[in-house]
């Protein structure tokens, strides 16, 4: 009798021909009892093994897989009737094998209704058509030409098997662009097109993906409907058309999509760490060791809410809407994250420098690892230990000044953060990137105001004044390790004493700091913070032996980098300094302009100054901008003084007080209200002539001798004396000693006589003569004239239109403002230097000096970038004066008077 072989649903396919014989969408494999992941792996439904003997039947279960035939009999494998169901009919031939109403399709977890192959929920497929005859319908067949190919798997459970799916784990990134199952950019051993965390950074890949769409539940999975190609609806331009709406973003440029990238910014900071997650091996992939992935979905369990983890939070700290791993300053403090990490960016433009030979989004300069991951590379940067790393610190050394104040980028609204907008969305504000695009283009210097090596935003002592900057900024610090007590409620880094906003990320009150002075530098960068002319360092009761202005002698050593110099620093051994307040008066002296409160200003007592308005503080510019005035700063364009030492201030009795911050005890005279006339001891005297015509004779003693508000004489005698002019037209003696005159207002005449005197003309056209010492002299304001005289003498105009006279010796001439004239009386008087002839204003008087009496008579010389006037003395030429930075060239006689 014929064989009459059966084909159970009427498909064309003979049973013993198809998949599928009762086309439930389930293979005959499966449903005969063999275990699909040991005999069908790739689960097309044909068994997966060889056939040595070529009778049909693979070696795995044939019973004599080396004779044709199979050995172990038509029963051997076992295959399984129905249990409730009391057909004979086997499972691989019944819709439902166990008879228990609910159809296998269903049981099995494949999809049916509205949507799926089996529309109806019969738990047959809708349309059986079969190309190839396999008996696995079309609707299910991955490859519908070739005999086998069930479409089994659907990973995201969509209803879209993923042979169909174009987005197979709906991350909302086409399966194209995560590699079609052939990468593995993690090697976790789940491909990237079935990966939610494609780079194991604990981000998942619908938050890198940059579509922004929701994924409320966290699941990693773009929330809403699917179409029928498997892509998220929100992701399309359209449903179904097959195309992004948003391309997959890759922040930095640098050919790694963020997804696939461990570092997306490229700020030298891996993901992991800027979006929050914990990376204690520092490999750049969340967790320590090799990632367990329990559920397969390339979600490692630890940050999995699957497997009871905790996801990462992926952080904003700065709120400004663009997330941590991809904004090039977290904490918008206008200091670039790469730089407050402490990594290589030499350009300046926000991200690390190097190639990435890897290619795991990692520059090779801060990834020790060859190959995917970090091996401890990324490690941040927590300057003042207080938990929250600088990036994320709105004052990373905690000394009460936020970083944007010391990076000196602005902070209009005091809030701790720069100002301004962010038009590429880099995380930078325009007000500090110049360029338009991703990452900086000028990203200048981290600002390092004393030139230590350590920036001012995690230096404790900005300009190595020995006093600390929080101190000179004004706040608290009980325990006197620098920094600002208290909490820090918020964890933006600012303590909650110096933060008005302390449960909001910002401040609210931010301030450039103390500028005691008003001169524009900040009290922390200011080395001489009152300007009366005595550095910080020495008000303060520092050593300071090189007068720099500096702690110490020298560039100071700073073992802990903390930007304490050692000498001052506790931490290292040091003694900090006690920041002097010499009279009590809760002034600090180095803020103080009297700190022995004697009614003398400590720029006076300090001697060698000039204070033309009497205010205090030194007169004159700053140029070089570290708060020591070009009349006492010896080298401009370099922080402090450098090789050029301050003088020293005096002690006139040598007790080893200096006389700024000599208590006043003795010797105090004081006039009337009337015409005095008062004599000093032969002891140090303080003479006070209040108003009315004084005559006021120190006699012997360093004494000091204040006019008033008449035309008063002030005589020092001998000894170092200080003479104070006040108001009115004075008439000043200094005598023997090195002394100090102040004319104060009015046209005064001043006399230094013997010694090497300090003459200061003040407001008013003063006539001052130096005498016999090597004096220095200050016109100030008004039209003066002085006279050097004799020695080495230093002559400064000042405002007005000065008659500079430089007598005897090669003096140091300086016109200063207006139209000036520098007289010579004889040959004797040649060899001085004119720092600022001005040649349209200004002219050299040669009219009294037998022998010349025209251009004739001179020999111009360019020297480099300077001039000389030479004349001829006897047998020789003989300079007269030497010009800084004129063209000789340029001179003419309309420039001097002959």
């Amino acid at each position: 009798t014929p064989l009459d072989p059966p084909d159970t649903d009427n498909d064309g396919a003979l049973d013993f021909r198809d998949l599928d014989s009762d086309n439930d969408g389930l293979p005959d494999l499966d449903e005969g009892g063999l275990d699909p992941d040991l005999f069908d792996p790739d689960r097309d439904g044909v068994l997966d093994n060889p056939d040595t003997d070529g009778d049909g039947i693979p070696n795995n279960v044939d019973g004599t897989p080396n004779v044709f035939g199979d050995g172990n009999g038509p029963t051997s494998n076992n295959v399984p009737n129905s249990g409730p169901n009391t057909s004979d009919n086997p499972d691989y031939r019944e819709i439902d094998s166990d008879g228990d109403g609910t159809p296998d399709r269903v049981e099995a977890g494949l999809p049916t209704g509205p949507g799926s192959p089996d529309v109806n929920a019969d738990g047959k497929l809708d349309n059986p058509t079969d190309t190839d005859k396999d008996g696995v319908a079309d609707s299910i067949d991955f490859l519908p030409g070739i005999f086998g190919g069930f479409d089994f798997t659907d990973t995201d459970g969509d209803g879209i098997p993923d042979s169909r799916d174009l987005d197979d784990d709906n991350d909302g990134i086409l399966d194209t662009d995560e590699g079609d199952g052939d990468l593995d950019t993690d090697g976790d051993g789940t491909p990237d097109s079935l990966d939610l965390d494609a780079d194991n950074d604990g981000i998942l890949d619908v938050k890198e993906a940059g579509h922004d769409k929701a994924d409320a539940d966290g699941d990693g999975t773009v929330d809403g409907s699917v179409g029928e190609n498997g892509l998220p609806d929100a992701v399309e331009t359209r449903p179904d058309s097959n195309i992004p709406s948003t391309p997959v973003i890759d922040t930095d440029g640098d050919g790694v999509r963020d997804f696939q990238d461990l570092d997306s910014d490229n700020d030298g900071i891996n993901d992991v760490i800027e979006a929050g997650g914990s990376d204690p091996d520092g490999d750049g992939i969340v967790g320590n060791g090799t990632p367990v992935d329990a559920d397969d979905d390339g979600i490692v369990d630890v940050v999995d809410a699957d497997q009871g983890g905790t996801p990462v939070p992926v952080l904003d700290i700065d709120g400004d809407g663009v997330e941590d791993y991809r904004d090039l300053d977290s904490d918008n403090d206008g200091v670039n994250d790469v730089i407050e990490s402490g990594n290589p960016d030499r350009n300046g433009d926000g991200q690390v420098d190097g190639a990435d030979r890897d290619g795991d989004g990692i520059r090779d300069s801060v990834d020790p690892a060859n190959g995917f991951g970090d091996s401890g590379g990324s490690q941040t940067v927590d300057t003042d230990g207080d938990g929250i790393p600088d990036h994320r610190d709105l004052d990373s050394d905690n000394d009460g000044i936020n970083d944007v104040i010391e990076a000196n980028n602005p902070d209009a609204n005091g809030d701790g953060l720069v100002d301004g907008n962010d038009r590429d969305g880099d995380g930078i504000r325009d007000s500090v990137d110049p360029a338009n695009g991703f990452g900086d283009n000028g990203d200048p210097a981290p600002t390092d105001t004393d030139g230590d090596g350590v920036s001012d935003r995690t230096d404790l002592d900005s300009d190595n004044d020995g006093i600390l900057d929080v101190t000179e900024a004004g706040h608290t610090d009980g325990d006197g390790d620098g920094q600002v007590d208290g909490n820090d409620t918020d964890g933006d880094g600012i303590r909650d004493t110096t933060d008005p906003s302390p449960t909001t990320f910002g401040d609210s009150g931010d301030t450039t700091g103390v500028d005691t002075d008003n001169d524009g530098v900040a009290d922390y960068r200011d080395l001489d913070s009152d300007n009366d002319g005595i550095p910080d360092v020495t008000e303060a009761g520092g050593s300071d032996p090189d007068r720099n202005g500096i702690v110490g002698t020298g560039i100071p050593q700073d073992i802990d980098g903390d930007g304490i110099a050692d000498d001052v620093d506790p931490s290292t051994g040091g003694i900090p300094l006690a920041v002097t307040d010499g009279d009590r008066d809760t002034i600090p002296d180095y803020r103080d302009l009297d700190s022995d409160n004697d009614g003398i200003f400590d720029l006076v007592e300090h001697g060698g100054l000039a204070d033309a308005d009497n205010d205090g503080r030194v007169d004159g510019a700053d140029t070089d901008g570290d708060g020591l005035l070009d009349a006492i700063d010896g080298s401009n364009g370099v922080f402090g003084t450098g090789a050029v030492p301050m003088n020293p201030p005096l002690d006139r009795n040598g007790d080893g007080i200096p006389d700024f911050q000599q208590l006043p005890s003795s010797g105090v005279v004081g006039g009337s209200g009337g015409s005095d006339n008062i004599d000093g001891t032969d002891s140090d005297d303080i003479l006070n002539g209040f108003s009315d015509l004084d005559v006021l004779d120190g006699g012997l003693g360093n004494d000091i001798i204040n006019g008033g508000s008449q035309k008063d004489n002030l005589i020092g005698g001998p000894g170092d004396d200080i003479l104070n002019g006040g108001t009115n037209d004075d008439r000043m003696v200094g005598n023997d000693g090195e002394d100090i005159l102040n004319g104060g207002s009015g046209n005064d005449r001043m006399f230094g006589n013997k010694g090497d005197d300090l003459l200061n003309g003040g407001n008013g056209n003063d006539r001052i003569k130096g005498g016999k010492g090597r004096d220095v002299i200050n016109g100030g304001d008004g039209n003066d004239k002085i006279f050097g005289q004799q020695k080495k003498d230093t002559l400064n105009g000042g405002n007005g239109n000065d008659l500079i006279v430089g007598g005897f010796g090669e003096d140091l001439l300086t016109g200063g403002e207006g139209r000036d004239r520098f007289r010579y009386t004889s040959s004797k008087d040649f060899g001085d230097r004119i720092v600022d002839f001005e040649i349209i204003k200004d002219k050299i008087d040669l009219k009294r000096v037998k022998g010349i009496s025209s251009m004739d008579d001179l020999n111009f010389i360019q020297k480099g970038d300077n001039g000389l006037i030479q004349a001829q003395v006897g047998n020789k030429f003989k300079t007269v004066v030497k010009l800084d930075d004129i063209d000789v060239n340029d001179l003419s006689k309309h420039n001097f008077n002959l």
